[in-house]
């Protein structure tokens, strides 16, 4: 019997958007004395390839300025930051290409600031832990999380003005408003959790999810101790 569930776009974009057959690894060497290797780090960005995969050992990095396209992914998962520089979005994403980060934690550079601000192209997230707020607004922006955290934001995803986001796997936790889905945006959301969403104010509850004048498809997410 064949499945009514829709399946995730993902794999096909990443097919599409990094052949494996076309694929080069560069691989930065992790220093013995510890250190990060923010030098060479900043070298890759600048000269790789867009097919290339850019790969980090253990280390705090300045989140990367984006303007080609990219492919990074930690070593070993979890073991590699990146962090926000300055008042704005760790990661500001505003061209006509993708991006991919795999493993990373990403955190804002002030407190309860955003991870992305995304007005265009498309934006990968594999296995990351993502500690603060994404905003991806704009019909030329499209956004994927594969099994990665969110957490840590006042909202932690707002879709807007057409933005298109795809969360596989994925969960939303202690965030005020979970995902909040405005103004003719899609969101996808399977097999995922979002959980934890509440505010203290009176009369201004939390929610794990608030669409209006948008579409929200939902297949096998669990919404858990929400407020509403």
């Amino acid at each position: 019997m064949k499945s009514s569930l829709r399946p995730s776009a993902l794999p096909g974009i990443l097919e599409k958007l990094h052949p494996p057959a076309r694929s080069r690894e560069i691989v930065i060497p992790e220093p013995e004395d510890g250190t990060t290797p923010e030098n060479a780090y900043l070298v890759a960005i600048r000269k790789a390839h867009r097919d290339d995969c850019i790969i980090l050992p253990p280390g705090n990095y300045p989140a990367p300025r984006l303007t080609r396209p990219l492919v990074i992914r930690a070593a070993r998962p979890g073991t590699v930051k990146f962090r926000g520089q300055g008042k704005g979005a760790a990661i500001q994403m505003d061209g006509d290409f993708s991006v991919w980060l795999i493993g990373i934690h990403i955190l804002p550079g002030y407190e309860d600031g955003l991870v992305l601000e995304q007005s265009r192209g498309c934006m990968i997230f594999s296995n990351c832990h993502l500690s603060g707020g994404i905003r991806c607004a704009g019909k030329d922006s499209s956004l994927y999380l594969e099994n990665s955290r969110l957490d840590g934001a006042e909202v932690g995803l707002l879709l807007n003005r057409g933005g298109k986001a795809e969360l596989m796997g994925s969960t939303v936790s202690g965030c005020k408003v979970g995902i909040s889905v405005e103004s003719a945006s899609t969101l996808n959301l399977l097999h995922s959790r979002i959980e934890g969403a509440f505010r203290e104010e009176d009369g201004n509850p939390g929610a794990g999810l608030h669409a209006e004048a948008a579409r929200v498809y939902s297949a096998g997410t669990l919404f858990i101790e929400n407020q509403l």
